[in-house]
């Protein structure tokens, strides 16, 4: 199951630094598309790499080096479960693999 903890931690930096371009309430905005409803969420290893590289296209940042495996887990999953979605939780390990 999803972890309430990894939850809590993902929205507090979700809200720190993603709800400026992603909105609050994951509506999205001119800098960053929806989360909430977004069916592309369903795939972990998209949503890590996102994170993890960016996205030039719309110029989102690398946070490669600026969070951690377990932070960017926390979002991931985050993000994955909230607003409408239920899309299950994200690991360390998976963000790892990805890096």
């Amino acid at each position: 199951g999803v972890s309430p903890e990894q939850v809590s931690a993902g929205g507090e930096l979700y809200a720190q630094r993603c709800a400026g371009c992603h909105g609050a309430e994951g509506e999205g905005g001119d800098r960053g598309p929806a989360h909430a409803g977004n069916p592309e969420l369903a795939y972990a290893s998209f949503v890590a790499d996102r994170i993890l590289d960016g996205y030039g296209y719309k110029k989102m940042p690398s946070y490669k080096g600026r969070f951690s495996d377990e932070e960017i887990a926390n979002v991931a999953t985050y993000i994955r479960n909230s607003w409408g979605n239920n899309f299950g939780s994200v690991s360390t390990a998976q963000v790892a693999a990805r890096r």
